[in-house]
């Protein structure tokens, strides 16, 4: 693309551009081809125009979706945690259980839809992770066919202890 624009640069400041090219510049910068334009012009067209590609293209890589995102407006509500009556009771109990600083809520995304897998950290606990959907019915369990371990690990998490020993 550079060597393009400087060969463009010295074809276009040498007045050595026929008819066809002419109007195969004006197509891609916009230029006018019948005005005198400086080659600096040129150039900056063209810059600009591999610059907003570049852009463009940046903006649909870094906003591609996987089935692993978490939706910041999961279920319809900003703050699952608080806004969801079901889960706010569940968080409620956890805090007071004697083992709260080895528990956690993460929240997924599962065939496109919010999930909440209650997990724990804990040592000496012999644990199934529980799933829920955003109804707080319970969907099935971390390990399952239909509930990889890749789930738990690919979500982010809404609520851990204070004092938590979980490493996430």
């Amino acid at each position: 693309m550079i060597k393009g624009a400087l060969n463009l640069v010295r074809v276009v400041s040498f007045s050595v551009v026929d008819k066809t090219f002419k109007r195969d510049l004006a197509a891609f910068t916009g230029i006018n081809p019948t005005k005198s334009v400086s080659a600096v012009s040129v150039v900056k067209k063209i810059a600009m125009k591999f610059l907003s590609f570049a852009l463009a293209i940046a903006l649909v890589v870094s906003g591609s979706c996987t089935d692993h995102d978490i939706n910041d407006n999961a279920c319809a509500v900003s703050d699952p945690a608080t806004d969801l009556p079901w889960l706010a009771a569940e968080i409620a109990e956890l805090e007071q259980s004697s083992l709260a600083r080895y528990l956690y809520v993460k929240q997924s995304r599962h065939k496109s839809e919010s999930v909440f897998i209650f997990a724990n950290c804990c040592p000496f606990c012999s644990s199934v992770y529980t799933v829920f959907n955003c109804a707080g019915e319970r969907i099935g369990s971390i390990g399952e066919q239909e509930f990889p371990l890749e789930l738990l690990s690919n979500g982010r998490t809404i609520w851990k202890a204070d004092d938590s020993a979980c490493a996430l």
